[in-house]
């Protein structure tokens, strides 16, 4: 198949291979940036999980704090957040 395109710095037609119905075969090059744009996805992907995870710890501590301040005892805060006694212990601090 002809492509137009720049390749190696040279924007000219290009011999490419093709399937049958057309559809181009991508060169190493092009692999790789997709691979690239792949796994800069998924690191966005796991930067946006982990900020969410540990809003969510943030905010369980919170509602800890509040229960605490509320006149529950620890134990009583640890199983209704599922927070270590050790962890609600450390937010009277």
């Amino acid at each position: 198949m002809y492509w137009q395109g720049i390749y190696k710095g040279v924007n000219t037609t290009w011999l490419r291979w093709s399937t049958l119905d057309g559809q181009l075969l991508l060169s190493s090059e092009e692999i790789a940036e997709q691979e690239q744009q792949r796994a800069e996805k998924e690191k966005q992907r796991a930067e946006q999980e982990k900020q969410r995870a540990d809003n969510a710890e943030l905010q369980l501590k919170q509602v800890a704090a509040n229960l605490l301040q509320q006149g529950m005892n620890v134990q009583q805060v640890a199983g209704l957040t599922g927070l270590s006694e050790l962890e609600i212990n450390q937010l009277n601090n």
